[in-house]
């Protein structure tokens, strides 16, 4: 299985970081954030592209999704917080080469009082990865 989770999930980590210093960005589901803006980031389906097996059989790509929640529960300008730090997110993505196939505002069901977005990046994923 290709897998650079880590790899992706600490360079949005440090992007974040850098423009909000407080953030907190995580790889596993926090049920009650202790910082904002909070970044849950994870892998949401990681799959063989069987188009590129070799006679070998061996795994060359895979078709990787990563799916982004922003929360942010400041009183004034939630959803500019959300924006912005999705934003770095995004920048983060790219550079990579994912493609951003859904962005919106989503409702928390949990704590109406904390803004939250959520985007989706897939993206063809050789074996390798090129260092940004």
């Amino acid at each position: 299985m290709i897998d650079f989770e880590n790899e992706f999930v600490d360079a949005v980590a440090k992007a974040v970081a850098a423009e909000f210093p407080k953030a907190e960005v995580v790889s596993e589901y926090v049920p009650k954030p202790s910082s904002f803006p909070h970044v849950y980031i994870r892998e949401t389906d990681n799959s063989t592209d069987t188009r590129s097996l070799p006679l070998a059989g061996k795994e060359t790509m895979a078709r990787i999704v990563y799916t982004v929640d922003v929360h942010s529960n400041v009183k004034r300008g939630r959803k500019t917080q959300c924006k912005a730090a999705m934003a770095v997110v995004d920048d983060v993505m790219q550079a990579y080469g994912f493609s951003r196939t859904f962005c919106n505002p989503f409702p928390n069901e949990n704590d109406a009082s904390i803004y939250r977005m959520v985007a989706r990046y897939t993206k063809l994923q050789p074996d390798y990865i090129i260092k940004i």
